[in-house]
């Protein structure tokens, strides 16, 4: 009885069927890292979600007052003190709502009457400082890079500068992810920039009496920065105003140049020197300036620019920054959770960052 000879495939047609494999998993791969983005996204928006709703019991215990955002002179601090109304920098909003997001033995470990960078060791041989390098998933956004550049020394002044003991050195190391912060204000300047002081509400256009000064009531976030402030004060309506929101990818600086559409992290030589973390003053809370639309550069300027500033997604110096695409992720002070487009106008912007100020959100 004859045995049938088995053909084998040629070389051809299994070049050709690679060829289909390879077809169908270029058709694939953009819907799976599309899924795996949303994911992302989700987990985001949940992140901020848990601070929103942690912030809110931190008010119930608390005598329905949010925490000042950063600057804190505790009882029984050491000295220097600087006086009430001067942002001494010495903890972050991060430190209160750690009991309130399941890290009541972070919270415990962390000495309140100490400064957010002391390197002294406490009773179980735990630092300030050895508390805020610590990464928690819940203060990174999956989206951003995990690796990040570690932070260069620093030498954190108060605010106004000239206190007494100040500046006060940080020492290099790689601190805590922190990718959210707390919309301290927006200054004045956003405004001059982008054309919008002329039928601004008269308190913005007559407070600061100059260009380049802050007002923290006026021009304030939902947090003051150095008192805390009353739920109800928020006369803008929680709804409308930012709590938090993506500043994601730091101490990396993550910026547009010239010539190149997409931002790019500028490398390590770059690092933002200021953006120490989760636990940092200055990498927990920003003040929004708007960047340049083309070179990415933040706004320094004083007087109407010919084109409008760039409101998110050029850099992350202080400013609305996210590796979502066509927005920011950000969690209003009713602890709900949105996503802004990067197509919102500068006005729309800031009257979301204000939360006093009477500017009527716009529907963009």
């Amino acid at each position: 009885m004859r045995r049938l000879k088995r053909r084998a495939f040629t070389l051809i047609e299994l070049l050709v069927v690679i060829a289909i494999i390879a077809i169908l998993i270029g058709l694939l791969l953009p819907a799976v890292q599309k899924v795996r983005e949303a994911a992302a996204r989700a987990t985001c928006q949940n992140n901020l979600k848990q601070f929103g709703l942690a912030m809110h019991n931190y008010a119930t215990a608390n005598d329905s007052k949010f925490p000042s955002s950063r600057g804190f002179n505790p009882a029984g601090a050491p000295a220097p003190t600087t006086p009430a109304n001067v942002d001494d920098k010495f903890r972050c909003w991060t430190h209160l709502v750690l009991p309130y997001i399941e890290q009541d033995n972070v919270a415990r470990q962390y000495e309140p009457a100490k400064r957010w960078s002391d390197a002294t060791a406490n009773s179980g041989g735990v630092s300030n400082l050895d508390v805020a390098k610590t990464t928690f998933k819940l203060f990174a956004c999956p989206s951003s890079p995990a690796a990040r550049a570690a932070s260069n020394a620093f030498a954190q002044d108060s605010s106004p500068g000239g206190q007494p003991g100040y500046p006060v050195s940080i020492p290099a190391a790689n601190y805590g992810i922190g990718d959210y912060a707390a919309v301290r204000q927006v200054r004045f300047r956003f405004y001059r920039t982008n054309n919008l002081v002329a039928g601004m509400p008269a308190a913005i256009t007559t407070v600061p009496g100059n260009i380049t000064g802050d007002s923290d009531f006026v021009l304030g976030g939902v947090m003051q920065q150095t008192v805390p402030t009353p739920m109800v004060a928020n006369t803008d309506g929680l709804s409308n105003s930012i709590m938090f929101v993506e500043d994601a990818g730091r101490p990396n600086n993550w910026r547009k140049v010239t010539g190149n559409p997409a931002p790019t992290d500028q490398g390590p030589a770059a690092a933002l020197t200021d953006q120490l973390g989760w636990a940092s003053p200055d990498g927990g809370v920003m003040s929004v300036d708007g960047s340049n639309a083309d070179t990415g550069a933040t706004n320094g300027n004083s007087t109407p620019a010919a084109n409008p500033d760039c409101v998110m997604n050029c850099n992350n110096d202080s400013e609305p920054f996210s590796f979502h695409t066509g927005g920011v992720n950000a969690c209003m002070a009713d602890g709900s959770v949105r996503f802004l487009r990067d197509s919102l106008t500068a006005a729309t912007f800031a009257a979301l960052c204000t939360a006093r100020a009477g500017d009527i959100v716009a529907d963009d």
